[in-house]
């Protein structure tokens, strides 16, 4: 159970009916994949104008590629969920706000009003950061999971759905 638009990263685990728990460190360190890949593509029908890229950053090693003969460490479930959360969260330029159509900016519109008011007393700080992506999905804001796609092992789908 995963909000997307909520104002922290906080995944949970469903534990029994009405019951939920935070993910621990350590499950958010097991590979996301089986078998694990260093290198991942997310794409989203909602938002397919900005595809997700995870891969290992290069000051990983000092810098440069990895030493010959070492192999990098797995993507992790952290990576991904972290990484999609962020994603989502970034503000929209100007441009991507000036290249909707108008029923598009009611929609998307509306979506950042509901999302804000969501929060309480935070409404106006939240405001104060403008339109993110997650306003883009029009309410889809859980995380539904990830799945493969035609394009190949390092390409996966996100679902998003509306509670």
């Amino acid at each position: 159970m995963f909000d997307l638009s909520a104002p922290k990263f906080a995944p949970l685990r469903y534990v029994a009916p009405g019951q939920s728990e935070f993910l621990s460190p350590e499950d958010l360190q097991q590979p996301a994949t089986w078998p694990s890949i260093t290198q991942l593509r997310i794409v989203c029908d909602e938002i397919p104008q900005w595809p997700i890229d995870i891969q290992i950053d290069p000051t990983y090693y000092g810098g440069g590629g990895p030493p010959p003969g070492f192999q990098a460490p797995p993507i992790t479930i952290g990576d991904i969920l972290v990484k999609i959360y962020e994603h989502l969260a970034q503000r929209i330029s100007h441009m991507d706000w000036a290249g909707l159509a108008p029923e598009q900016e009611t929609a998307i519109g509306r979506a950042y009003t509901l999302r804000c008011k969501a929060l309480g007393s935070a409404e106006a700080v939240e405001r104060s950061h403008g339109v993110k992506r997650i306003d883009f999905c029009l309410g889809k804001v859980w995380f539904r999971g990830l799945t493969r796609t035609a394009e190949g092992m390092n390409v996966l789908k996100l679902h998003l759905y509306r509670k």
